[in-house]
Formats: C-alpha cells, structure tokens, sequence
C-alpha cells in the first residue's frame, strides 16, 4: 500500500503536505466563523508548533462566549476539513464526499459474524488495583473517586446509577458500531458481555481478530466485522480472523457502503461510536475518516446515536464549581508561592444578554502537539452539531489518563516519558491515573448510561444552556479540571517523581 493511499492532509501548489500548515488553515477557519482577529492570528503564527494552545485556548473561549459561536465555529472547522483534505486512491487526488459516494465494487467488503453462547453477565464489575469491584464496593469506590477530584458528581451518579446492574446493563437487542474495535479504550467488550449486537472494525491483524472472536464466542452478544476476502459459510474462527479487517484510513468509502448494507438487515437503531487512537498526523486522518462514515450513517439514518470518549487534555468550558474548585485548590498549593500558573483562568463574558459567564481552562499538553488537539477537536465539533443542530443522541465522557500499550509502549517517541510522566502524576492531588481495563469498564457503563436513560444530557430532547454543556458532562476526567496548578506547568514535575518516587497511590475508598 502506498503512503499516499487514503485520507491525506492538502497539498500545496508544490504537491507537498504540512500537518503544521493543514492543522493552521483548518482552526484559522473555525475561527473565522465568529473572530476574524483570532483567525488571521492562527494564520500568522510562525511558531505554531510550540504557540498552537494558547490560540487553541482562545478559540475555545470565542466558542463559549454564545451557543452561535460554538455551533457555527464547529460548522465551519468541518466544512474546511471536507473542502481542504484529500482522499488518494490510484494516483488521483479527490475530496472525501466525492470518494464517499463512489465505492469500489472490487474492494467490497464481506461480512464475519460470532454469535457468543453465554447468558448476559448483567453485572458492573470494574477491575482496580488488583480487584474486581461491584456491588457495594464499586459504589464505595465511585464515590470515593469523586471525593478525592478526578471524576465529577454527575458522573458517579450516572455510574451508581448501574452498580445495581440487572434491566440497567441488559443490552440484548441493542446495536453497537465500534469504529476502532481493538481499541484499549473502547467498549466491545463490555458491550458484548451485557448481550449487544456490536458491529466492530479495526485494521487486519490476524492475531487481534482471533482474540476478538474468541472473546466473542464466550460472550451472550453478536460480533459482526468486515471480511477483506470472502469465505465459506462453515468457515472456522481461524479462517475469519485471517480474512477479518478494514483501514478506515485507506477502505473509508468501502467501510461505509458496508456499515449501510450490515445495519440496514439488522433493522435496530444502532449507536455508531469513534474509539481509534493514532500517532501524530494518522490520529487526525483516521479522525476525518471515521467522521465521514459516521455523517453518511447518520445522513441515511443507518445510525441513530453517536458515541466518543473525549480527552481532558484540551480547552475545555468546565461548570462554575469546578472553576471554583480549581481556584481554591490554586490558593492552596504551596506551588503558587513559586509561581506556577494556575489552572482556573478568568471568566469569559457571555454574549448573550443575561447569559451566565463561561470557565475555559487551558489543559493542553504540549508533547501531544497540534495534531493530536486537531483529531479531537474535530471529533467536539461533530458531537456540538449532531447533538444541538441535527438532533443526534451523542454520548461523549471524558476519560481520565491511563495506562495503554499504545500510550506508553508504542511506536510513539514519547512512550517512555509519557509512562514515567504517568508513574508521578498522582502525587498532586486531586490528578489520578488508571489501568486501561477500568477505564474502559467505566466509559463503557457511561455510554450505556447515556442511550438507555431518557434524562441523559446525551438525548438531543434534553435542553442544554450552551451546547458546551454537553462536553462537561459526566466527566471522569482524572483530577485534571480541579487542579490548583496548570497541567502543562506540571509536567516536569510529574516526570521527575515518576523517576524518582515510582508509583503513586491510587485512591482508594475505605470499604
């Protein structure tokens, strides 16, 4: 395969791609939109590698200021990813929607399908620290999380809402795509385990598949992936894992044309959700690839729901208590006496007339650079249009730091900071990391949380005050919104006692 095969960045009049240049056009246009001033301010920035969060930060705040700006700032990034980055397939150049519409009928996709065996394991069991918890000590322990500041009230009401598990986690009859099915992060399994029929795509690796599939098999849910070749109806687990898989970066117009045609017999609203995660530049192209195939399900009504797990290391608009918390924890840190900046930053003046003001904090990490803010911006653009404009059910938690191999043992050049940064982190309170595994219990229990209960911020017949609103919601955000002391100036820190110290704590309830 080509490296110039499938969702690329634009090329200049040279035939050359920037990330640095593609990422600037990109926000300059979600800019623009609302602050012609901050627009030509992210175009002329010589230095945006290094300068990307405090104009990322500013955008966020013009997006708080009114409803208006946040939706028409998030149209107008979307429309300039589709106007501006290219699909490449034999040579030639063409925009996504175009390649879209066109499915090649000699890369057409087959479909694998498991069904698993077991009854429906209607239990929350999230493993922490060497133990399974549930019942109450999972309750204990939620709770003790939102004690200590690294998950927010709501968000351990929705999780007790669960403990209890039984008609609350049952999910026969219910559909699931999981773009990015091998993901340390995502749901598919909890999914499977609690009865759902989950339409799962990743990349062809045989050994990935044959794990998933086996999973599957001892599960009391449905399994239904992409064949990149045909096989026989009695085919063995051996022969679909072989013949499993799909690039959503390279077969997008593909992936889309089955997804419509899998969905389509299965006759159940499905709940489409994004879980990839890449390095660098693939992030955002795998990113603008699963938007497309999620807006054509969404657009032909194949997907009546869209699922993500959000980062809390961006600009995010946090709720007054949690600025206020922040503040205080800053007022309190004994870091403020040497001057470290601090995490709550002054208020943004709404402009909506007898609006209250918005709190944007400023979480960027600089080693995860621009094109990491860029992947997940986009994804907060099409969770504030689906949700607020369209009137899409959109569920989007936000997960806190954890321990993944892609995180701290991948291809990454940063992997090893990154796992000794983690080793320190939860030496200043209330920052906390997590293995992945209960991560992914716990935003897996979110999601479900969000499409069963009519209540949910998630349900577009819910009235939010600011689509921003969404965002903050449920947040697990690992202490991240409430620290005293800005992340960034953290970092340092964090890593030198990770070297020195090794493993923090984690925080633990007292059952």
């Amino acid at each position: 395969m080509s490296a110039e095969e499938g969702v690329q960045f634009p090329s200049d009049s040279n035939g050359k791609r920037s990330t640095l240049a593609g990422g600037k056009l990109i926000f300059a246009a979600a800019a623009g939109a609302a602050d012609a001033s901050l627009a030509e301010a992210i175009s002329g920035e010589k230095n945006w590698r290094q300068e990307y969060t405090k104009h990322l930060t500013r955008l966020m705040e013009v997006s708080a200021a009114s409803p208006e700006n946040a939706l028409k700032m998030a149209d107008a990034g979307l429309d300039a990813l589709y106007t501006n980055f290219e699909f490449v397939r034999d040579g030639a150049n063409v925009r996504l929607p175009e390649a879209m519409a066109k499915p090649s009928a000699q890369r057409a996709l087959s479909t694998g399908k498991v069904i698993g065996a077991m009854p429906p394991a209607l239990t929350l069991e999230v493993p922490y620290e060497g133990k399974q918890l549930s019942g109450p000590a999972l309750s204990a322990q939620i709770q003790a999380w939102a004690d200590y500041g690294c998950m927010e009230p709501d968000c351990a009401a929705a999780l007790s809402s669960l403990v209890g598990g039984g008609k609350a986690l049952d999910l026969r009859g219910k559909v699931f795509v999981v773009l990015g099915a091998t993901s340390a992060l995502g749901p598919l399994k909890s999914l499977l385990l609690w009865g759902a029929t989950v339409v799962g795509v990743a990349r062809r690796k045989r050994e990935n598949w044959s794990s998933l599939i086996e999973f599957a098999r001892a599960s009391s849910g449905t399994l239904i992936f992409p064949l990149y070749k045909p096989t026989d109806a009695t085919a063995s687990d051996e022969v679909l894992a072989a013949a499993a898989g799909a690039d959503l970066m390279v077969d997008t117009p593909e992936i889309g044309a089955w997804l419509k045609g899998v969905l389509a017999t299965l006759k159940a609203p499905a709940v489409m959700g994004m879980y990839t995660y890449l390095d660098s530049d693939q992030h955002v192209r795998v990113s603008l690839a699963c938007d497309a195939v999620m807006r054509e399900a969404v657009d032909s009504k194949s997907a009546s729901g869209l699922a993500y797990i959000q980062t809390p290391s961006i600009a995010v608009d946090v709720p007054p208590a949690v600025h206020a918390a922040a503040q205080a924890a800053y007022n309190a840190s004994w870091l403020s006496m040497l001057g470290y900046a601090p995490n709550a930053r002054p208020a943004v003046k709404s402009a909506t007339t007898g609006a209250p003001d918005r709190f944007v904090e400023d979480l960027f990490l600089s080693l995860q650079g621009p094109n990491y803010a860029l992947a997940k911006s986009m994804q907060m653009w099409r969770q504030l249009l689906a949700r607020c404009r369209d009137g899409v059910l959109v569920s989007t938690n936000v997960a806190p730091a954890a321990r993944t191999a892609s995180v701290v043992s991948g291809d990454n050049k940063n992997a090893g900071t990154v796992a000794v940064a983690l080793e320190g982190t939860g030496y200043f309170k209330p920052l906390a990391v997590f293995d992945g595994e209960t991560v992914s219990v716990c935003m897996a229990a979110l999601l479900v949380y969000d499409v069963l209960n009519p209540a949910s911020l998630a349900n577009p017949r819910v009235s939010l005050a600011h689509p921003h609103d969404l965002l903050s919601a449920n947040a697990f955000h690992g202490g991240y919104y409430r620290c005293g002391i800005k992340p960034a100036a953290l970092a340092k820190l964090q890593f030198l006692s990770g070297k020195l110290l090794g493993r923090a704590k984690a925080p633990l309830s007292h059952l």
